[in-house]
């Protein structure tokens, strides 16, 4: 089937998400529809999709849809994990159990997206939970929060799409490989039409097979090499 797609999409995404998932989405996908332009938007603010002017919107954990006009579509879950820097662990141990965290300086992420006072980590035995200790350090970014996990500050949880880039240069590690927290669903929303636009569902039916295999070859990037030596197998 032939579609003339050669005509404008307007995309927001996350601004986290967005830069290191979406991002290489657009650019894979129009490499296979060359006729597109494509207007991408990063930004923490949930718009309004008609009153904004969007195509399409990608975002995480949305269960209820503001408005009864969008269609959801699910393409993957993901989830936040447990990171520290090799030179922290090598000072202060590798924890093995939920358990042990309490003998380490573990940080708080100010965001919705994260609880405040504790981590309830999914692990071999089901759900385990962390109450955190009072932090020498907070913030609302995770790309914040790595930078201070990269310098040896503690232990903390990040976004799997944001903890990947660390992992695979071996400037974090995955502390607590078997847990993870906050599954979420990523979700393409978009305006519900009798017709829906050829781009649009170009887009959609691109970025069902595109983000999943992501996600499936981040989980297995790590270094294995630098994992195996801090004795943090995946």
């Amino acid at each position: 089937m032939t579609w003339n797609l050669s005509y404008r999409m307007r995309v927001h995404a996350t601004a986290s998400f967005g830069q290191h998932y979406v991002m290489p989405a657009v650019l894979r996908y129009q490499e296979l529809f060359p006729h597109v332009s494509v207007e991408l938007t990063l930004s923490q603010h949930v718009p309004d999709l008609i009153e904004e002017g969007y195509d399409v919107s990608i975002q995480l954990g949305a269960t209820e849809l503001p408005d009864s006009g969008l269609v959801s579509v699910p393409v993957a879950k993901t989830c936040n994990i447990l990171c520290a820097s090799p030179s922290y662990l090598t000072r202060h141990g590798i924890p093995s159990t939920v358990a042990d965290l309490a003998a380490h300086t573990c940080m708080r992420t100010s965001s919705p997206v994260f609880p405040q006072s504790r981590w309830n980590l999914d692990g071999p035995h089901g759900t385990e939970t962390f109450e955190l200790p009072p932090s020498p350090f907070q913030v609302n970014v995770a790309e914040a929060m790595a930078l201070a996990l990269r310098d040896g500050r503690g232990i903390g949880a990040l976004p799997l799409w944001t903890a990947m880039p660390w992992l695979r240069n071996g400037t974090l590690l995955r502390v607590l490989p078997t847990h993870r927290m906050n599954e979420t669903h990523i979700r393409v929303l978009y305006v519900s039409r009798e017709y829906l636009d050829a781009k649009i569902r170009s887009w959609v039916d691109f970025l069902r097979d595109f983000i999943p295999q992501t996600l499936d070859d981040s989980d297995m990037a790590p270094t294995a090499s630098v994992l195996a030596d801090a004795d943090l197998t995946m």
